[in-house]
């Protein structure tokens, strides 16, 4: 499927995520090989709160040249063949109130962002990723959770209203804490812990099948106006 090049800045995400299935490639492989620290997301009542699956933005096609590193050059059967993300419903809300004080702790510990995150995506990892054998680069691994903060951000930022602006990653630090095996299925775990400002401040995790934590991340996000073209 391809994409208008504004799809990914301009206000349109809520409405593709409502609009465009999740592949249907997608949903039979992780039907298939669910991770077992990530079966209880897809349960409405096992949890305090539910989760929506949504496509990945990026792994769509647009008119320009944006995405291309994750709808075309990890997107294969020796890379990243499978993708498949979960938003929790209470991010979609419209001005939701995240955005209604200046400075907010979202998570006042851990254990929430962790275990009740705001996006949960599951990645399917060949052998085609690979740093040193069966196992995947770290590089490719901080590109995955970058995206994946990526994605969590904007959907705060589109269901707040907040436009006339653009998010860029400023600092991402990630602690690498086992090898992550290939081929095989992983699991990313996103939040948005707080907002201060243009700042925005996110943490992320990478899970193995049983909940072992692989990588574990956090960064800082810039908001950045829009500058009109003339």
């Amino acid at each position: 499927m391809d994409l208008k090049p504004e799809s990914r800045t301009q206000g349109r995400y809520l409405d593709f995520i409502s609009n465009v299935p999740v592949p249907k490639e997608d949903r039979k492989f992780f039907s298939a090989s669910l991770p077992v620290c990530a079966a209880h997301y897809f349960r409405d009542n096992a949890l305090p709160h539910s989760y929506k699956p949504i496509p990945f933005l990026s792994r769509y096609k647009k008119e320009d040249t944006a995405d291309l590193f994750f709808n075309t050059t990890i997107n294969s059967s020796n890379t990243v063949p499978h993708l498949f993300a979960l938003v929790r419903k209470d991010v979609l809300v419209p001005n939701h109130e995240f955005f209604t004080k200046a400075s907010l702790r979202w998570h006042e510990k851990d254990f929430e962002a962790t275990n009740y995150p705001h996006l949960v995506v599951l990645c399917h990892l060949s052998s085609g990723i690979n740093g040193f054998p069966n196992t995947a680069h770290g590089g490719l691994l901080a590109s995955l959770v970058d995206e994946t903060m990526s994605i969590c951000a904007e959907l705060f930022r589109e269901s707040a209203g907040l436009t006339g602006m653009n998010l860029y990653t400023a600092n991402l630090n990630l602690s690498y804490k086992a090898p992550v095996v290939t081929p095989g299925v992983v699991v990313i775990k996103a939040s948005l812990i707080r907002r201060i400002g243009p700042k925005w401040f996110l943490l992320a995790l990478i899970l193995d099948c049983d909940g072992k934590v692989l990588v574990d991340a956090d960064a800082l996000w810039i908001e950045a106006r829009k500058v009109a073209c003339l």
